[in-house]
């Protein structure tokens, strides 16, 4: 049977102003090459115009000799959709309210959807690096959950994911968030404490 295997990992650690990778970012990014290099041969590599993803995915490459990079402006970093609010925090929900893009994030999740989640004509493996929103968002939406589960979930830099695509079978998750590649000094480190382990 034909098989997709679509592998996610979001942008290492980063530096706003100017945006690039910070020297734990760097490091992030060459563990997880490590880790890739163990697995399934990648054929390419898709990856959000966001410098932070494009210095990853350019890391990620080099290590790994892939020469096949192609940026995705549906990958960049946005707002899914507004989760209900019994589910914010006050904080939270004036921070969707600053935030709000009048569904433009949700338009660009259903494109990058129907690029990522669906069926190849032929066997292949593929790395997409984005951002924390976007691939808890395709990750949701793979395993068929409701519209507030992409922000349930906590997402770690470097972290990786993977979902299988068959034709006429439901897309299958293999996992999510995956860390354990990086030591515990580099995992989760934009979270609280709360959130890691």
């Amino acid at each position: 049977m034909v098989r997709r295997l679509v592998m996610f990992v979001r942008h290492g650690d980063y530096r706003a102003e100017p945006e690039e990778l910070s020297d734990l970012g760097r490091e992030q990014a060459r563990l997880t090459a490590g880790r890739l290099a163990a697995g399934p041969a990648i054929d390419r590599i898709a990856h959000s115009t966001m410098p932070r993803a494009l210095q990853t995915a350019e890391l990620l490459a080099t290590e790994l000799g892939i020469t096949d990079l192609r940026p995705d402006g549906a990958l960049a970093e946005c707002v899914p959709g507004v989760p209900a609010q019994h589910l914010l925090t006050t904080q939270q929900q004036a921070w969707f309210v600053e935030h709000a893009d009048d569904g433009a994030g949700a338009r660009r999740m259903t494109e990058a959807a129907l690029r990522y989640l669906v069926p190849a004509a032929a066997d292949t493996v593929e790395l997409v690096v984005s951002h924390a929103n976007v691939i808890r968002w395709l990750l949701a939406t793979a395993a068929g959950a409701g519209p507030d589960a992409w922000f349930q979930q906590a997402y770690y830099h470097c972290a990786l994911s993977a979902v299988v695509l068959r034709p006429e079978r439901q897309p299958a998750v293999l996992a999510v968030n995956d860390a354990g590649h990086l030591p515990a000094d580099l995992r989760g480190l934009d979270h609280g404490d709360d959130l890691r382990w």
